[in-house]
C-alpha cells in the first residue's frame, strides 16, 4: 500500500515540470515574426519604380511555372495558391505604388509654387 501512495507523488511533480515550459515557448515565436515581417516592408517604399518591376517579374515566373507544371492536377492546385499569394504582394506594391505617386506630385506642387 505504502509503495502505491509513492508512485502517485511522483506523478504530480511530472505535472509541475511540465507546465511552466510549455507555454512560453510559443508567446515567444509570435513576438519574433511580428517584429521581422515590418522591417522587411519598409526599404522597398525608398523606390517604387523597383516595386512594380518586381512585381512584374513575379507573374513572369509565374507563367513559366505554369508551363512546366500544367501537366499534372498537384502543379494546378499549386500554381493556384502562388496566384492568390502574388495577387496579394501586387496588391500590396499597388497601393503603396499609388502612395509614391501622390507623394510625388504633392511635392512638385511645392517645389512650383
Amino acid at each position: 500500500h505504502h509503495h502505491h501512495h509513492h508512485h502517485r507523488r511522483q506523478q504530480r511533480q511530472q505535472h509541475f515540470r511540465h507546465d511552466p515550459n510549455g507555454r512560453p515557448q510559443p508567446t515567444r515565436r509570435v513576438q519574433t515574426r511580428s517584429s521581422s515581417s515590418p522591417s522587411r516592408r519598409r526599404p522597398a517604399r525608398l523606390s517604387g519604380r523597383q516595386d512594380e518591376k518586381e512585381g512584374q517579374s513575379l507573374w513572369d515566373l509565374l507563367n513559366d511555372i505554369k508551363g512546366l507544371v500544367n501537366k499534372g492536377k498537384e502543379g494546378k492546385e499549386w500554381v493556384g495558391a502562388m496566384k492568390q499569394e502574388i495577387r496579394g504582394v501586387r496588391e500590396g506594391m499597388a497601393r503603396e505604388a499609388e502612395l509614391l505617386r501622390n507623394l510625388r506630385l504633392e511635392s512638385n506642387a511645392r517645389c512650383r509654387t
